[in-house]
Parts: structure tokens; C-alpha cells; sequence
């Protein structure tokens, strides 16, 4: 499945860290801190969706056409039991500094706010 949108986050975090542990040595001031794998490193942004540009009267699209696409993408796959796995594309064939990884999504959520004239 492709998901194409125009979206232009004002901000973005990656995020990436280590897990070590500490072996106790008795007799020692100090455990000895031992490397043990990296984690997963995690991307996470904020998307608004609009779908005023398509007209606000009764013919209007409705916003949850855009945003039950994305909301799908946490949901268990019946074939793989499991979420589907994603490409992340930004302004290039992939994410910017990115090799072509899959990214899995761990979670999801969804804000509405109806802005409309009165």
C-alpha cells in the first residue's frame, strides 16, 4: 500500500540509544559497564492533515479519508500477524541521511479538531 499526502512537519526527532550493563565484581569500587546491543532508533513527527482545500459545504471530503489511511498502518495485517512494515519518504526517494530500511510503526494517534465557518 502507498500513502501519498502533502505534509510538511515543522519538526522532527530521531532518536537512538544504547543499552549497557553493569556487572557487579565483588571487591570492586565500581560495576564494569559492558556494552550490550544498540536500540531501535525511533522517528517521531507530528502530520496535519487539511481537507478544507476540497471545500468545507456538503460535497466536502472528509478528513478521516486521509487520516484512517495512516491509522491503518498500526493495525495487525490477518496475513503476517503483524503491522505492516513502512518507508518513510520526505522531499527524495527516502528519508533524508536514511539507508532504505523498513520502519515499524509502534504507535499511533489521532487528534481532530474541526475548524469550519459557522
Amino acid at each position: 500500500m502507498c500513502i501519498r499526502d502533502r505534509f510538511n512537519p515543522t519538526e522532527y526527532t530521531l532518536s537512538k540509544a544504547n543499552q549497557w550493563a553493569e556487572v557487579p565484581i565483588p571487591g570492586l569500587d565500581s560495576p564494569i559497564v559492558q556494552f550490550v546491543r544498540g536500540q531501535t532508533e525511533t522517528l517521531s513527527l507530528e502530520l496535519f492533515f487539511d481537507s478544507t482545500e476540497d471545500g468545507t459545504g456538503a460535497t466536502a471530503t472528509p478528513v478521516t479519508d486521509k487520516t484512517d489511511a495512516f491509522y491503518d498502518l498500526i493495525k495487525i495485517d490477518s496475513d503476517t500477524h503483524a503491522p505492516p512494515a513502512l518507508l518513510f519518504s520526505w522531499g527524495g526517494p527516502t528519508f533524508p541521511g536514511r539507508a532504505v530500511t523498513p520502519l515499524y510503526n509502534d504507535k499511533a494517534a489521532i487528534r481532530q479538531t474541526r475548524v469550519l465557518p459557522e
